[in-house]
């Protein structure tokens, strides 16, 4: 089962190649930026026993629920599930071997691209400031800060009401955070102590991953995330590239249309 970076219905996670082997493919959708990875005070309290934060592994979980229950009418072996995934979902490939309610869902993971130590396996507190070096700022308080963006003041069940009452458009909003590191884009995961109990570099390094064969790797075609731009014309993106321009112009633009 892929858990791509985005969308699985794109040509690229067609299954045909996997059938040709004898292989059944199972793709998901997932939720993304604050529709997969949000909190607020107040989300925290309504219903304080179950899982929050990190609804895009709950998705997750939940396709790996049905393939369980499901996959034998296909043909499909629930003994013998790889999941594997590429850039988001490679990072999500490393959540769910070290998210307890994930356990015994799988047994082997393939993780392309799915980031190192710089963020990617340690994950944001959901209530606690200062409790990761690199997240100092909790998921709550980023969720209040985006509150505040649209004029909702307060931290209660009414603010969550009118939180619940936004658009679309106005919740995903390019998916940017900022903390004390400035601007950038936070997609999980949120250490809720519940479904998600620990980074998975820490699992990792205390053994409690879930003892499957993974294998690991980068893809060659990777472009890094860092590199977004709002620019809006083509002088303005190519500046970017400073003394190499001219070469990305001749690679990417030869005839100036």
């Amino acid at each position: 089962m892929p858990a791509p970076g985005g969308s699985g219905s794109d040509p690229g996670s067609a299954g045909t190649s996997f059938a040709k082997q004898g292989v059944i493919l199972v793709t998901i959708n997932y939720r993304l930026g604050r529709l997969g990875h949000f909190a607020f005070p107040a989300l925290s309290k309504e219903h304080p026993d179950e899982y929050k934060g990190s609804y895009a592994y709950m998705d997750q979980i939940a396709a790996l629920q049905w393939i369980q229950k499901n996959i034998g009418a296909f043909g499909g072996d629930p003994g013998n599930v790889t999941i594997f995934g590429f850039s988001a979902g490679g990072v999500s490939v490393h959540s769910l071997l070290t998210i307890p309610a994930a356990k015994g869902l799988f047994h082997k993971a393939i993780s392309e691209s799915g980031g190192g130590r710089d963020g990617v396996l340690t994950g944001r507190p959901i209530s606690k400031e200062n409790a990761d070096k690199l997240y100092p700022v909790s998921a709550e308080t980023i969720g209040i800060n985006f509150a505040r963006k649209h004029k909702i003041a307060g931290e209660d069940a009414s603010a969550l009401a009118k939180l619940r009452s936004l658009s679309m458009e106005e919740i995903i909003d390019g998916g940017q955070e900022s903390d004390s590191t400035g601007v950038r884009i936070y997609a999980g995961p949120i250490l809720d102590g519940r479904l998600v109990v620990e980074t998975a570099e820490s699992a990792y390094k205390g053994g409690r991953q879930a003892r499957v064969p993974l294998m690991i790797g980068n893809c060659s075609g990777e472009v890094g995330g860092g590199f977004i731009s709002n620019a809006s014309s083509k002088e303005t993106l190519l500046s970017l590239f400073g003394e190499h321009a001219a070469e990305v112009k001749a690679a990417f633009d030869p005839a100036g249309d």
